[in-house]
């Protein structure tokens, strides 16, 4: 069984990282958010992510939890013959007790290098939409995405959800009859379904 961090595709995620540090200011959560909008949009439209990351629901929204564990790590390029730094995280200022980090790159990356056509439309265009956003906006902007809503705390947060961005969830009663309502027992008493189970499986049969 692999982990969320065997899944990861260390070079691409390290020299994203890089380069979305170079291009705008960046700290933790920012980053955090950043992956999120390009591996999501790029699975949208290529059936791919670009990272290979697995997000979780986190409080303040979706989380690659191998890439937010392992940032010291990240941010060293081993080779047989040495290491080298590739950017450091440095506390900017302290916010009612919390340290707020701002990542910093050592040097800039070569992204044709590294990232197919595609994966470079996709990062550039999350860029233009998001690169100048603070963290605050994007956490705000993440808790409304529908792969976001429809996951609960600390879930890991299919990829396939992205299709269901533009769906308006409708309420029970409007798909089934009272007496299959109370049989299932998949709603509460605003006819709002409860039944994790029954979304779950269902929504899994429509992504096919």
């Amino acid at each position: 069984m692999f982990n969320d961090s065997q899944l990861l595709d260390w070079e691409k995620t390290q020299a994203l990282i890089v380069y979305l540090a170079n291009k705008c200011e960046l700290g933790k959560t920012k980053l955090m958010k950043l992956l999120y909008f390009i591996d999501f949009s790029h699975f949208e439209k290529h059936g791919e992510s670009v990272t290979n990351s697995v997000y979780y629901h986190w409080q303040y929204g979706p989380v690659p939890t191998a890439v937010y564990g392992q940032l010291e790590e990240l941010s060293i390029l081993k080779s047989d013959t040495n290491e080298q730094k590739l950017f450091s995280q440095e506390n900017e200022l302290i916010l009612e007790g919390v340290n707020i980090h701002r990542i910093i790159p050592y040097y800039d990356v070569k992204i044709s290098t590294v990232f197919n056509r595609e994966e470079l439309q996709t990062i550039h265009d999350v860029l233009l939409m998001y690169g100048e956003k603070n963290a605050s906006d994007l956490t705000r902007e993440s808790h409304e995405t529908k792969p976001y809503q429809m996951t609960k705390s600390n879930e890991m947060i299919p990829y396939y959800l992205v299709h269901y961005k533009n769906w308006n969830k409708p309420s029970a009663s409007e798909i089934f009859t009272p007496d299959v309502l109370a049989e299932l027992n998949i709603v509460d008493e605003n006819s709002n379904f409860v039944n994790r189970e029954f979304i779950k499986i269902n929504t899994e049969l429509c992504a096919h």
